[in-house]
């Protein structure tokens, strides 16, 4: 699978969560790149009407003077079915294609038809905790404990 599609399925799981916040027309992730091909700074950014921004969430692989290394929410934002995609697709980066000639991806994400949200719905439910097809989950629940892996 794309990179590029799996953060695009992250946004879209999220959407009914930033809903709650503020009424998106679209969201934006932004994708920034290291040295060995791996996310180095990912922000998601939901676009409000008049094209109005809020950044929802920020992910910094290193700490900086500034700001801390890792995942965090803003402006209120907050979504457990993001925080589960994201927990996944960033700690099996190497698993995900994506193209080789740029070192930031942007990725506009228009309001979800009910079959998008079928087709990331899908997707998250393949998807299980330490390898165990009895423990898949859905893009509604509650997981909480070791890194999300594809199921068997």
């Amino acid at each position: 699978m794309e990179l590029d599609r799996a953060l695009e399925f992250a946004a879209i799981l999220a959407w009914k969560d930033f809903s709650k916040v503020a009424a998106p027309t679209r969201v934006r992730v932004e994708c920034d790149f290291g040295s060995h091909a791996s996310v180095e700074h990912l922000r998601i950014w939901v676009i409000k009407p008049k094209g109005y921004q809020d950044l929802a969430y920020e992910y910094r692989a290193e700490a900086s003077r500034q700001y801390p290394a890792g995942p965090r929410f803003a402006n209120g934002h907050g979504s457990q079915a993001l925080t589960r995609a994201l927990t996944f697709i960033l700690g099996n980066q190497g698993q995900f294609s994506r193209a080789a000639d740029s070192n930031r991806r942007r990725i506009l994400v228009n309001p979800p038809s009910e079959a998008e949200y079928h087709e990331a719905t899908t997707w998250m439910r393949g998807l299980s905790i330490g390898g165990r097809a009895d423990l898949a989950i859905t893009a509604s629940e509650n997981v909480p404990g070791p890194a999300l892996v594809f199921a068997r």
